[in-house]
């Protein structure tokens, strides 16, 4: 079960530092009254997606998910919603995309999160 703290975290605080001890942890994506478990597998930096105004570097998530679970989130490409299971609060209305399998990753269905 995880942590259901209510408490927003302010999004221009991110970093991939927030994320990358968390490889592995189970999280949550909410989207209302849905709730998919989901792992966190990567958390990668790309300093050269920063543009000339850019306060922070940018990063993206990768999550994955149990495809054999009959969820109705497993269908969508793209949605917008909140990610839940950091100590410090939930990370709201961010767009998640279904992604390919990333190379030498398990089976499972993928979600990628990009902070820029």
């Amino acid at each position: 079960m995880l942590n259901r703290e209510t408490k927003h975290v302010d999004i221009a605080t991110l970093s991939a530092n927030v994320f990358s001890s968390h490889i592995g942890k189970v999280f949550e994506l909410q989207l209302e009254e849905l709730a998919l478990p989901v792992t966190l597998m990567e958390c990668k930096e790309n300093p050269d997606g920063a543009g000339p105004d850019s306060v922070r570097t940018p990063f993206n998530l990768v999550f994955q998910a149990d495809e054999a679970d009959n969820h109705p989130l497993l269908q969508a490409k793209e949605f917008k919603a909140n990610i839940c299971g950091l100590m410090d609060g939930i990370v709201g209305n961010v767009w998640i995309n279904r992604t390919l399998r990333p190379v030498k990753m398990p089976k499972g269905a993928y979600f990628q999160v990009v902070f820029s």
